[in-house]
């Protein structure tokens, strides 16, 4: 309908518009086949466009950075050319000497920075880590020198650039809005979650921090633009327990509640879980009329004619 090749559409969905995260290495490999097999479909030589560096997915597994020296990584870069090469007898005698950036360079520098010490738990915290989207400007310009540097000739540097890139990526990812936020998390109560993880909750989701499920709502709602749709399947358990109070309150009074669905328990085969799944916009509207349908009288996982719910 908007003038596009069909065979255009795929790589434009698949670089433009889908976004994801894990901290699970396999399920990120899992889901970005999944769509690159959906993608295929319409374009047959999508495969080969990836594995020739065409197509880049934004389908990322969160790495942690316990293991990156930024020091010694931004040196090797040498992105201000400070490593004078004078005569050849000099050429590798590099002073061990740190030079402190300057102009861009120090805000690229400290950003870094930033970035080890957020994603220091990144397999512990997930996408629940919060990159402020004022960072996203100097993300993008400094992921273009860090390519840059991937190509280039020099080894140390591009040894550099490669270990940085995937922090950068997993940062622009969460430092980005989006018009549409989807998300089945995890259900983790308060009682099993290790001592990094209720910290951080408590420190950054204060009235969120019952179940790992309400924390992830508040931080996707963080995430969507202002009028943004979001989608969730979560347990139904938020809509009556106390503890849940405040969650309630923010969804009711500051978003909408566009559509939601509760289903009884074992809705869904082989999982006995109180589940709902329900739609929210972000930002209130005044007397918003949603569509809400309760299948409580509905057993199992069999088929249910919804006609019949309404």
């Amino acid at each position: 309908e908007r003038g596009y090749r069909l065979r255009e559409i795929p790589e434009l969905i698949l670089t433009k518009n889908i976004y994801g995260l894990d901290i699970d290495d396999r399920a990120a490999q899992l889901a970005g086949f999944a769509l690159m097999m959906k993608a295929r479909e319409d374009d047959r030589r999508i495969f080969q466009r990836v594995q020739e560096g065409e197509i880049e997915l934004n389908i990322l597994s969160l790495q942690s950075t316990d293991k990156l020296d930024i020091p010694k990584h931004w040196k090797a870069l040498d992105l201000e050319e400070n490593q004078q090469q004078g005569s050849t007898g000099g050429l590798f005698d590099f002073s061990d000497e740190f030079i402190e950036p300057t102009g861009i360079y120090k805000e690229y520098y400290e950003l870094l920075q930033v970035l080890k010490s957020a994603f220091l738990q990144a397999k512990t915290l997930g996408s629940l880590i919060q990159i402020e989207n004022k960072h996203l400007a100097n993300l993008v310009a400094l992921k273009e020198l860090l390519q840059a540097k991937q190509e280039g000739s020099d080894p140390a540097a591009k040894q550099a650039a490669i270990e940085l890139l995937p922090v950068i990526n997993q940062a622009i990812i969460l430092a980005q809005r989006y018009s549409s936020v989807c998300a089945n998390p995890p259900y983790v109560g308060s009682k099993y979650q290790n001592h990094e993880l209720k910290k951080y909750l408590k420190d950054n989701f204060k009235g969120y921090e019952k179940d790992l499920f309400s924390a992830f709502i508040a931080r996707n709602l963080q995430l969507a633009v202002h009028g943004g749709q979001l989608g969730f399947m979560t347990p139904f358990v938020w809509m009556f327990i106390s503890s849940y109070e405040g969650l309630r309150t923010k969804l009711i009074n500051d978003e909408v509640i566009s559509t939601l669905i509760q289903l009884e328990y074992s809705g869904f085969d082989g999982a006995t879980v109180p589940i709902c799944t329900f739609t929210l916009t972000k930002g209130h509207i005044d007397n918003y009329k949603g569509s809400y349908i309760r299948l409580s009288d509905f057993k199992g996982s069999g088929g249910v004619n919804l006609s019949n719910c309404l």
